[in-house]
């Protein structure tokens, strides 16, 4: 009998014997009595049971349907997965699974089979087989949980009967369920199903939850099934032959490759930079090439821009110049017609090249560098908390192909250099990735590769290096393309940044804005007091005109020298002589990340990785960039309106400052950013940028106040340098800027960083101190 049913009779019984009992032998009463109220299910009691039971199950299997969209800038993708599960002593060091995953990326199918057993998980997919070592604790984290609702995640659980037994309902959560978002996500809502059969065992689960991560939005969905214990086949199937399996740190590598390359077939914007070098000492040629991409759209509406600068020289091998060209080609599709220029020289159409043509072969350029799996013969993976780096060993045949590809570019033949040498080794063949774990998508990748030919018994080296930066789903690509920014939607509710009116006793007068150096819509639609400011202005001054320098730096040599020596070392030494070892490896990784992993980077000083690192960081976060940042918001104002645009400082000034830092302020700044997640940094952002928008001047001066209690001795003497040069020396010599203004006569508004306002020594502070009256706008007053 039902379990329900059962408790249902029993408390009609027991009302029917207290009823006849209180009938004495008066006889039966004449009064009407309600009928019993049956007690409310005890939803949480039951769910418990029932979980309760599946967790101590020996043998459990279950099939689910998991479909996950991600809204990434522009794009949203997509992934749906059919997943079988076989568990035996789930959650014990005695565990054995096999799972079975049928995805669809796009229009991208494929298929992988993960077996465990004994320490290790077995991987195959399409082109490779993997083992791992792995836990059975970390095997079970990276699948969906064996009970997907926690019940301790919400606040609301309830209980109805229905045909099948009972429907249990989850609402009002806390978070995500572990196995659907990380742990640094914000829920935005989350509810769930279990059903019951009429034994109160479950019979399967549905879980719906939208979160953000990182830079990005998450819908997920997911419907789970239990299967009948009665159909298990308890004999998994485990590999035979352990020896045709590749050993992988983990076999996230694969499946984080497969995944992009299926989200990077769904793109609908994106830019990206190849840079490739091709060279042979027995040919005694080098090739270099750049090609960058810019596209937008579907096929249907598909734009593009690409760019290819090639420049070849031939060397005779005693080293005299031989010939030596530039050639540099562009291609663009814009409304509906394709045309190709070269050197500069007229465009030239093509009408049978389509929007699907161009799309497709945009993909193409974005996943030229993408693995055959089968061609990897080792792998790791390090984890920096969103971003991750993908280092690759590939088999030999892979690498005698890159000395093909070198022989073919430089020739026309592949085969070109194996006709004529004895013999062949390859010396070094480095592969990275670098994939963001929140949105699937790569953010850099890079090959080095080398070999040798021996040709009459003198060997010659032969190489290409590439590295190529992605940014999918870029806003900013539409702009690349046609030199115009997106319409933006108007902002919900506009800012309402701090903005100071000062004024002196001899009738002088200034506007003060505190700006913030990154922005989204609503720094496009600031308050109209601030348009009008600007207006009745005879200047606006900022902290340097960026678009101005670059030109300066173009037409000077000698700053353009300047500004080399405060990037790079050039006394012999390279970044590895001034760090400590690990920082440099972690630093060094995430360069790669970046798409700047190279010699080059080497050679960078480090404060200059740390702001490298950083910006990929912000870049990841897709809503807040530094176009729109309020500085340059208003330099575009400013240029439409014929303003004059005037530095508070110079940009070489800036530049100096940085790389005028110790080394260990240097080394202290770079590991703060390795510490620092691609997630933590971008919520760091977002925090700020809020509290900027809202205008609450109290607030934010809580904010930037810095808590010194927990540094050690030396932290704190670097924390003193720091402060020193960007806030406390450069907010002296603004309060300097700024009187001198309000004594020329002319009423200047006056827009620069956010803490040189507020800070205790900040303008604001500063200038009341000097004698001025330095007033908070009331916007609309």
């Amino acid at each position: 009998m039902n379990m329900l049913k059962r408790l249902t009779a029993l408390l009609l019984c027991a009302a029917l014997v207290l009823g006849l009992a209180a009938c004495g032998t008066d006889g039966p009463s004449t009064e009407t009595t309600a009928p019993p109220t049956e007690p409310p299910l005890d939803a949480p009691a039951l769910y418990a049971a029932a979980a309760d039971a599946v967790s101590s199950s020996e043998y459990v299997r279950m099939k689910a349907v998991i479909t996950r969209s991600t809204a990434v800038g522009t794009d949203t993708y997509t992934k749906t997965s059919q997943q079988q599960f076989t568990w035996k002593n789930w959650g014990t060091d005695a565990m054995q699974a096999k799972i079975t995953d049928d995805s669809t990326i796009g229009d991208i199918d494929s298929r992988t089979t993960e077996v465990y057993r004994d320490g290790a998980v077995y991987l195959t997919m399409e082109g490779g087989a993997y083992v791992s070592d792995m836990t059975a604790a970390d095997f079970t984290d990276r699948w969906l949980s064996i009970v997907p609702l926690t019940a301790e995640l919400y606040a609301e659980i309830t209980a109805e009967e229905n045909a099948g037994g009972v429907l249990i309902s989850f609402g009002s959560p806390a978070a995500a369920e572990p196995w659907a978002a990380s742990e640094e996500h914000q829920v935005l809502s989350a509810s769930g199903t279990a059903q019951l059969d009429g034994d109160g065992a479950v019979t399967g689960w549905t879980y719906e939850v939208t979160y953000t991560q990182g830079g990005t939005e998450v819908t997920l969905s997911a419907e789970i099934t239990m299967l009948p214990a009665d159909a298990l086949d308890l004999t998994l199937v485990y590999p035979e032959d352990d020896e045709r399996y590749t050993l992988l740190d983990t076999p996230d590598i694969p499946l984080l490759l497969n995944d992009a390359w299926g989200y990077m077939a769904q793109f609908q914007s994106g830019t990206s930079t190849l840079t490739e070098t091709f060279t042979s000492e027995a040919l005694g040629a080098t090739r270099t090439a750049a090609t960058t991409l810019a596209a937008y759209g579907g096929a249907e509406d598909h734009m593009s821009s690409i760019a290819q600068v090639i420049a070849t020289q031939i060397f005779y091998t005693n080293g005299e110049l031989y010939d030596s060209y530039t050639y540099v080609q562009q291609e663009t599709f814009r409304d509906g017609v394709y045309s190709v220029s070269a050197d500069g020289g007229a465009a030239e159409e093509n009408p049978e090249i389509t929007g699907a043509d161009m799309h497709n072969y945009c993909f193409n350029t974005l996943v030229s560098a993408y693995p055959y799996m089968g061609e990897i013969t080792g792998a790791s993976l390090t984890d920096f908390g969103g971003i991750c780096l993908l280092e690759l060993d590939c088999s030999t045949a892979l690498a005698q192909g890159y000395s093909k590809t070198v022989c073919e570019y430089l020739t026309d033949d592949p085969d070109y250099l194996d006709s004529l040498s004895s013999a062949y080794k390859t010396n070094t063949m480095d592969y990275f990735w670098a994939i963001n774990r929140d949105t699937g998508l790569p953010t850099a990748c890079g090959i080095t590769f080398s070999g040798t030919h021996t040709i009459e018994e003198v060997p010659y080296e032969i190489s290409y290096q590439a590295t190529q930066t992605f940014c999918m789903a870029d806003p900013g690509a539409y702009q690349a393309i046609t030199g115009e920014a997106l319409p933006e939607e108007t902002p919900a509710e506009a800012p309402t940044p701090v903005f100071y009116h000062v004024t002196g006793s001899e009738g002088q007068e200034m506007w003060l804005l505190g700006t913030i150096h990154v922005g989204d819509a609503r720094t496009g639609a600031l308050p109209q007091d601030i348009y009008d400011a600007l207006d009745a202005s005879g200047a606006l001054a900022v902290e340097f005109d960026t678009d101005n320098f670059m030109e300066l730096i173009a037409e000077d040599q000698e700053l353009a020298e300047r500004v080399l020596k405060s990037y790079y070392y050039l006394d012999g030494t390279t970044a590895a002589d001034h760090l400590d070892p690990l920082v440099y490896a972690s630093g060094m990784k995430l360069l790669k990340a970046a798409g700047s992993g190279y010699t080059q980077a080497a050679l960078m000083k480090p404060y200059l990785w740390s702001q490298t690192i950083d910006n990929l960081y912000l870049q990841q976060g897709y809503n807040l960039v530094a176009d729109k940042g309020v500085d340059n918001r208003l330099m575009a104002y400013a240029r439409e309106k014929g303003i004059t645009i005037k530095d508070v400082e110079s940009g070489i000034a800036q530049i100096e400052m940085l790389a005028g830092f110790s080394d260990d302020l240097q080394e202290l700044l770079l590991s703060q950013s390795i510490a620092t997640t691609s997630r933590e940094y971008i919520a760091e952002v977002q925090e700020l940028y809020e509290l900027w928008c809202a205008g609450d001047e109290a607030a934010l001066i809580a904010y930037l106040q810095e808590d010194t209690a927990d540094m050690t001795k030396q932290e704190l003497a670097l924390y003193e340098e720091y402060n020193k040069a960007v806030s406390t020396d450069r907010n002296a010599d603004m309060l300097e800027v700024a009187k001198g203004y309000l004594e020329s006569g002319e009423v200047i508004f006056y827009a620069v960083g956010l803490a040189h306002l507020l800070a205790d020594d900040g303008l604001v502070n500063t200038l009341r101190d000097a004698g001025y009256t330095v007033e908070l706008v009331s916007y609309g007053g």
